[in-house]
């Protein structure tokens, strides 16, 4: 088991939700790098830029976007009010689908 894997187990309701988000970022971005943020409690994507972060909690995990204030959002799926970051939650590996790949896409193209 990795670092990650052990981090995630420690989430008894949405670690596999966490596990399945984790695999759909590195599905869709294919390549980027992966680290573990222990003290933030989140798993960032990005090489010198970050895109997007992976922040499980005890009921939700929330998928954040670094620049998440310019991404296109139309049924309003992202929250969060600050100058730049937005968030999603996944409550469930459901709600990974076309509309998410889109976003996570494009921010990618937002980070560099």
């Amino acid at each position: 088991m990795s670092e990650i894997d052990d981090f995630l187990g420690q989430f008894e309701v949405t670690g596999n939700v966490a596990q399945a988000l984790r695999e759909f970022v590195k599905e869709t971005a294919p390549g980027c790098s992966e680290t573990l943020h222990l003290g933030w409690k989140v798993i960032s994507y990005g090489d010198k830029k970050k895109f997007c972060a992976i922040a499980p909690h005890a009921k939700w995990v929330n998928l954040q976007f670094h620049n998440g204030a310019s991404l296109t959002d139309p049924e309003g799926r992202m929250g969060g009010t600050g100058k730049s970051i937005r968030h999603m939650k996944v409550a469930s590996s459901d709600e990974l689908d076309d509309y998410l790949s889109t976003l996570i896409k494009e921010a990618i193209s937002a980070s560099t």
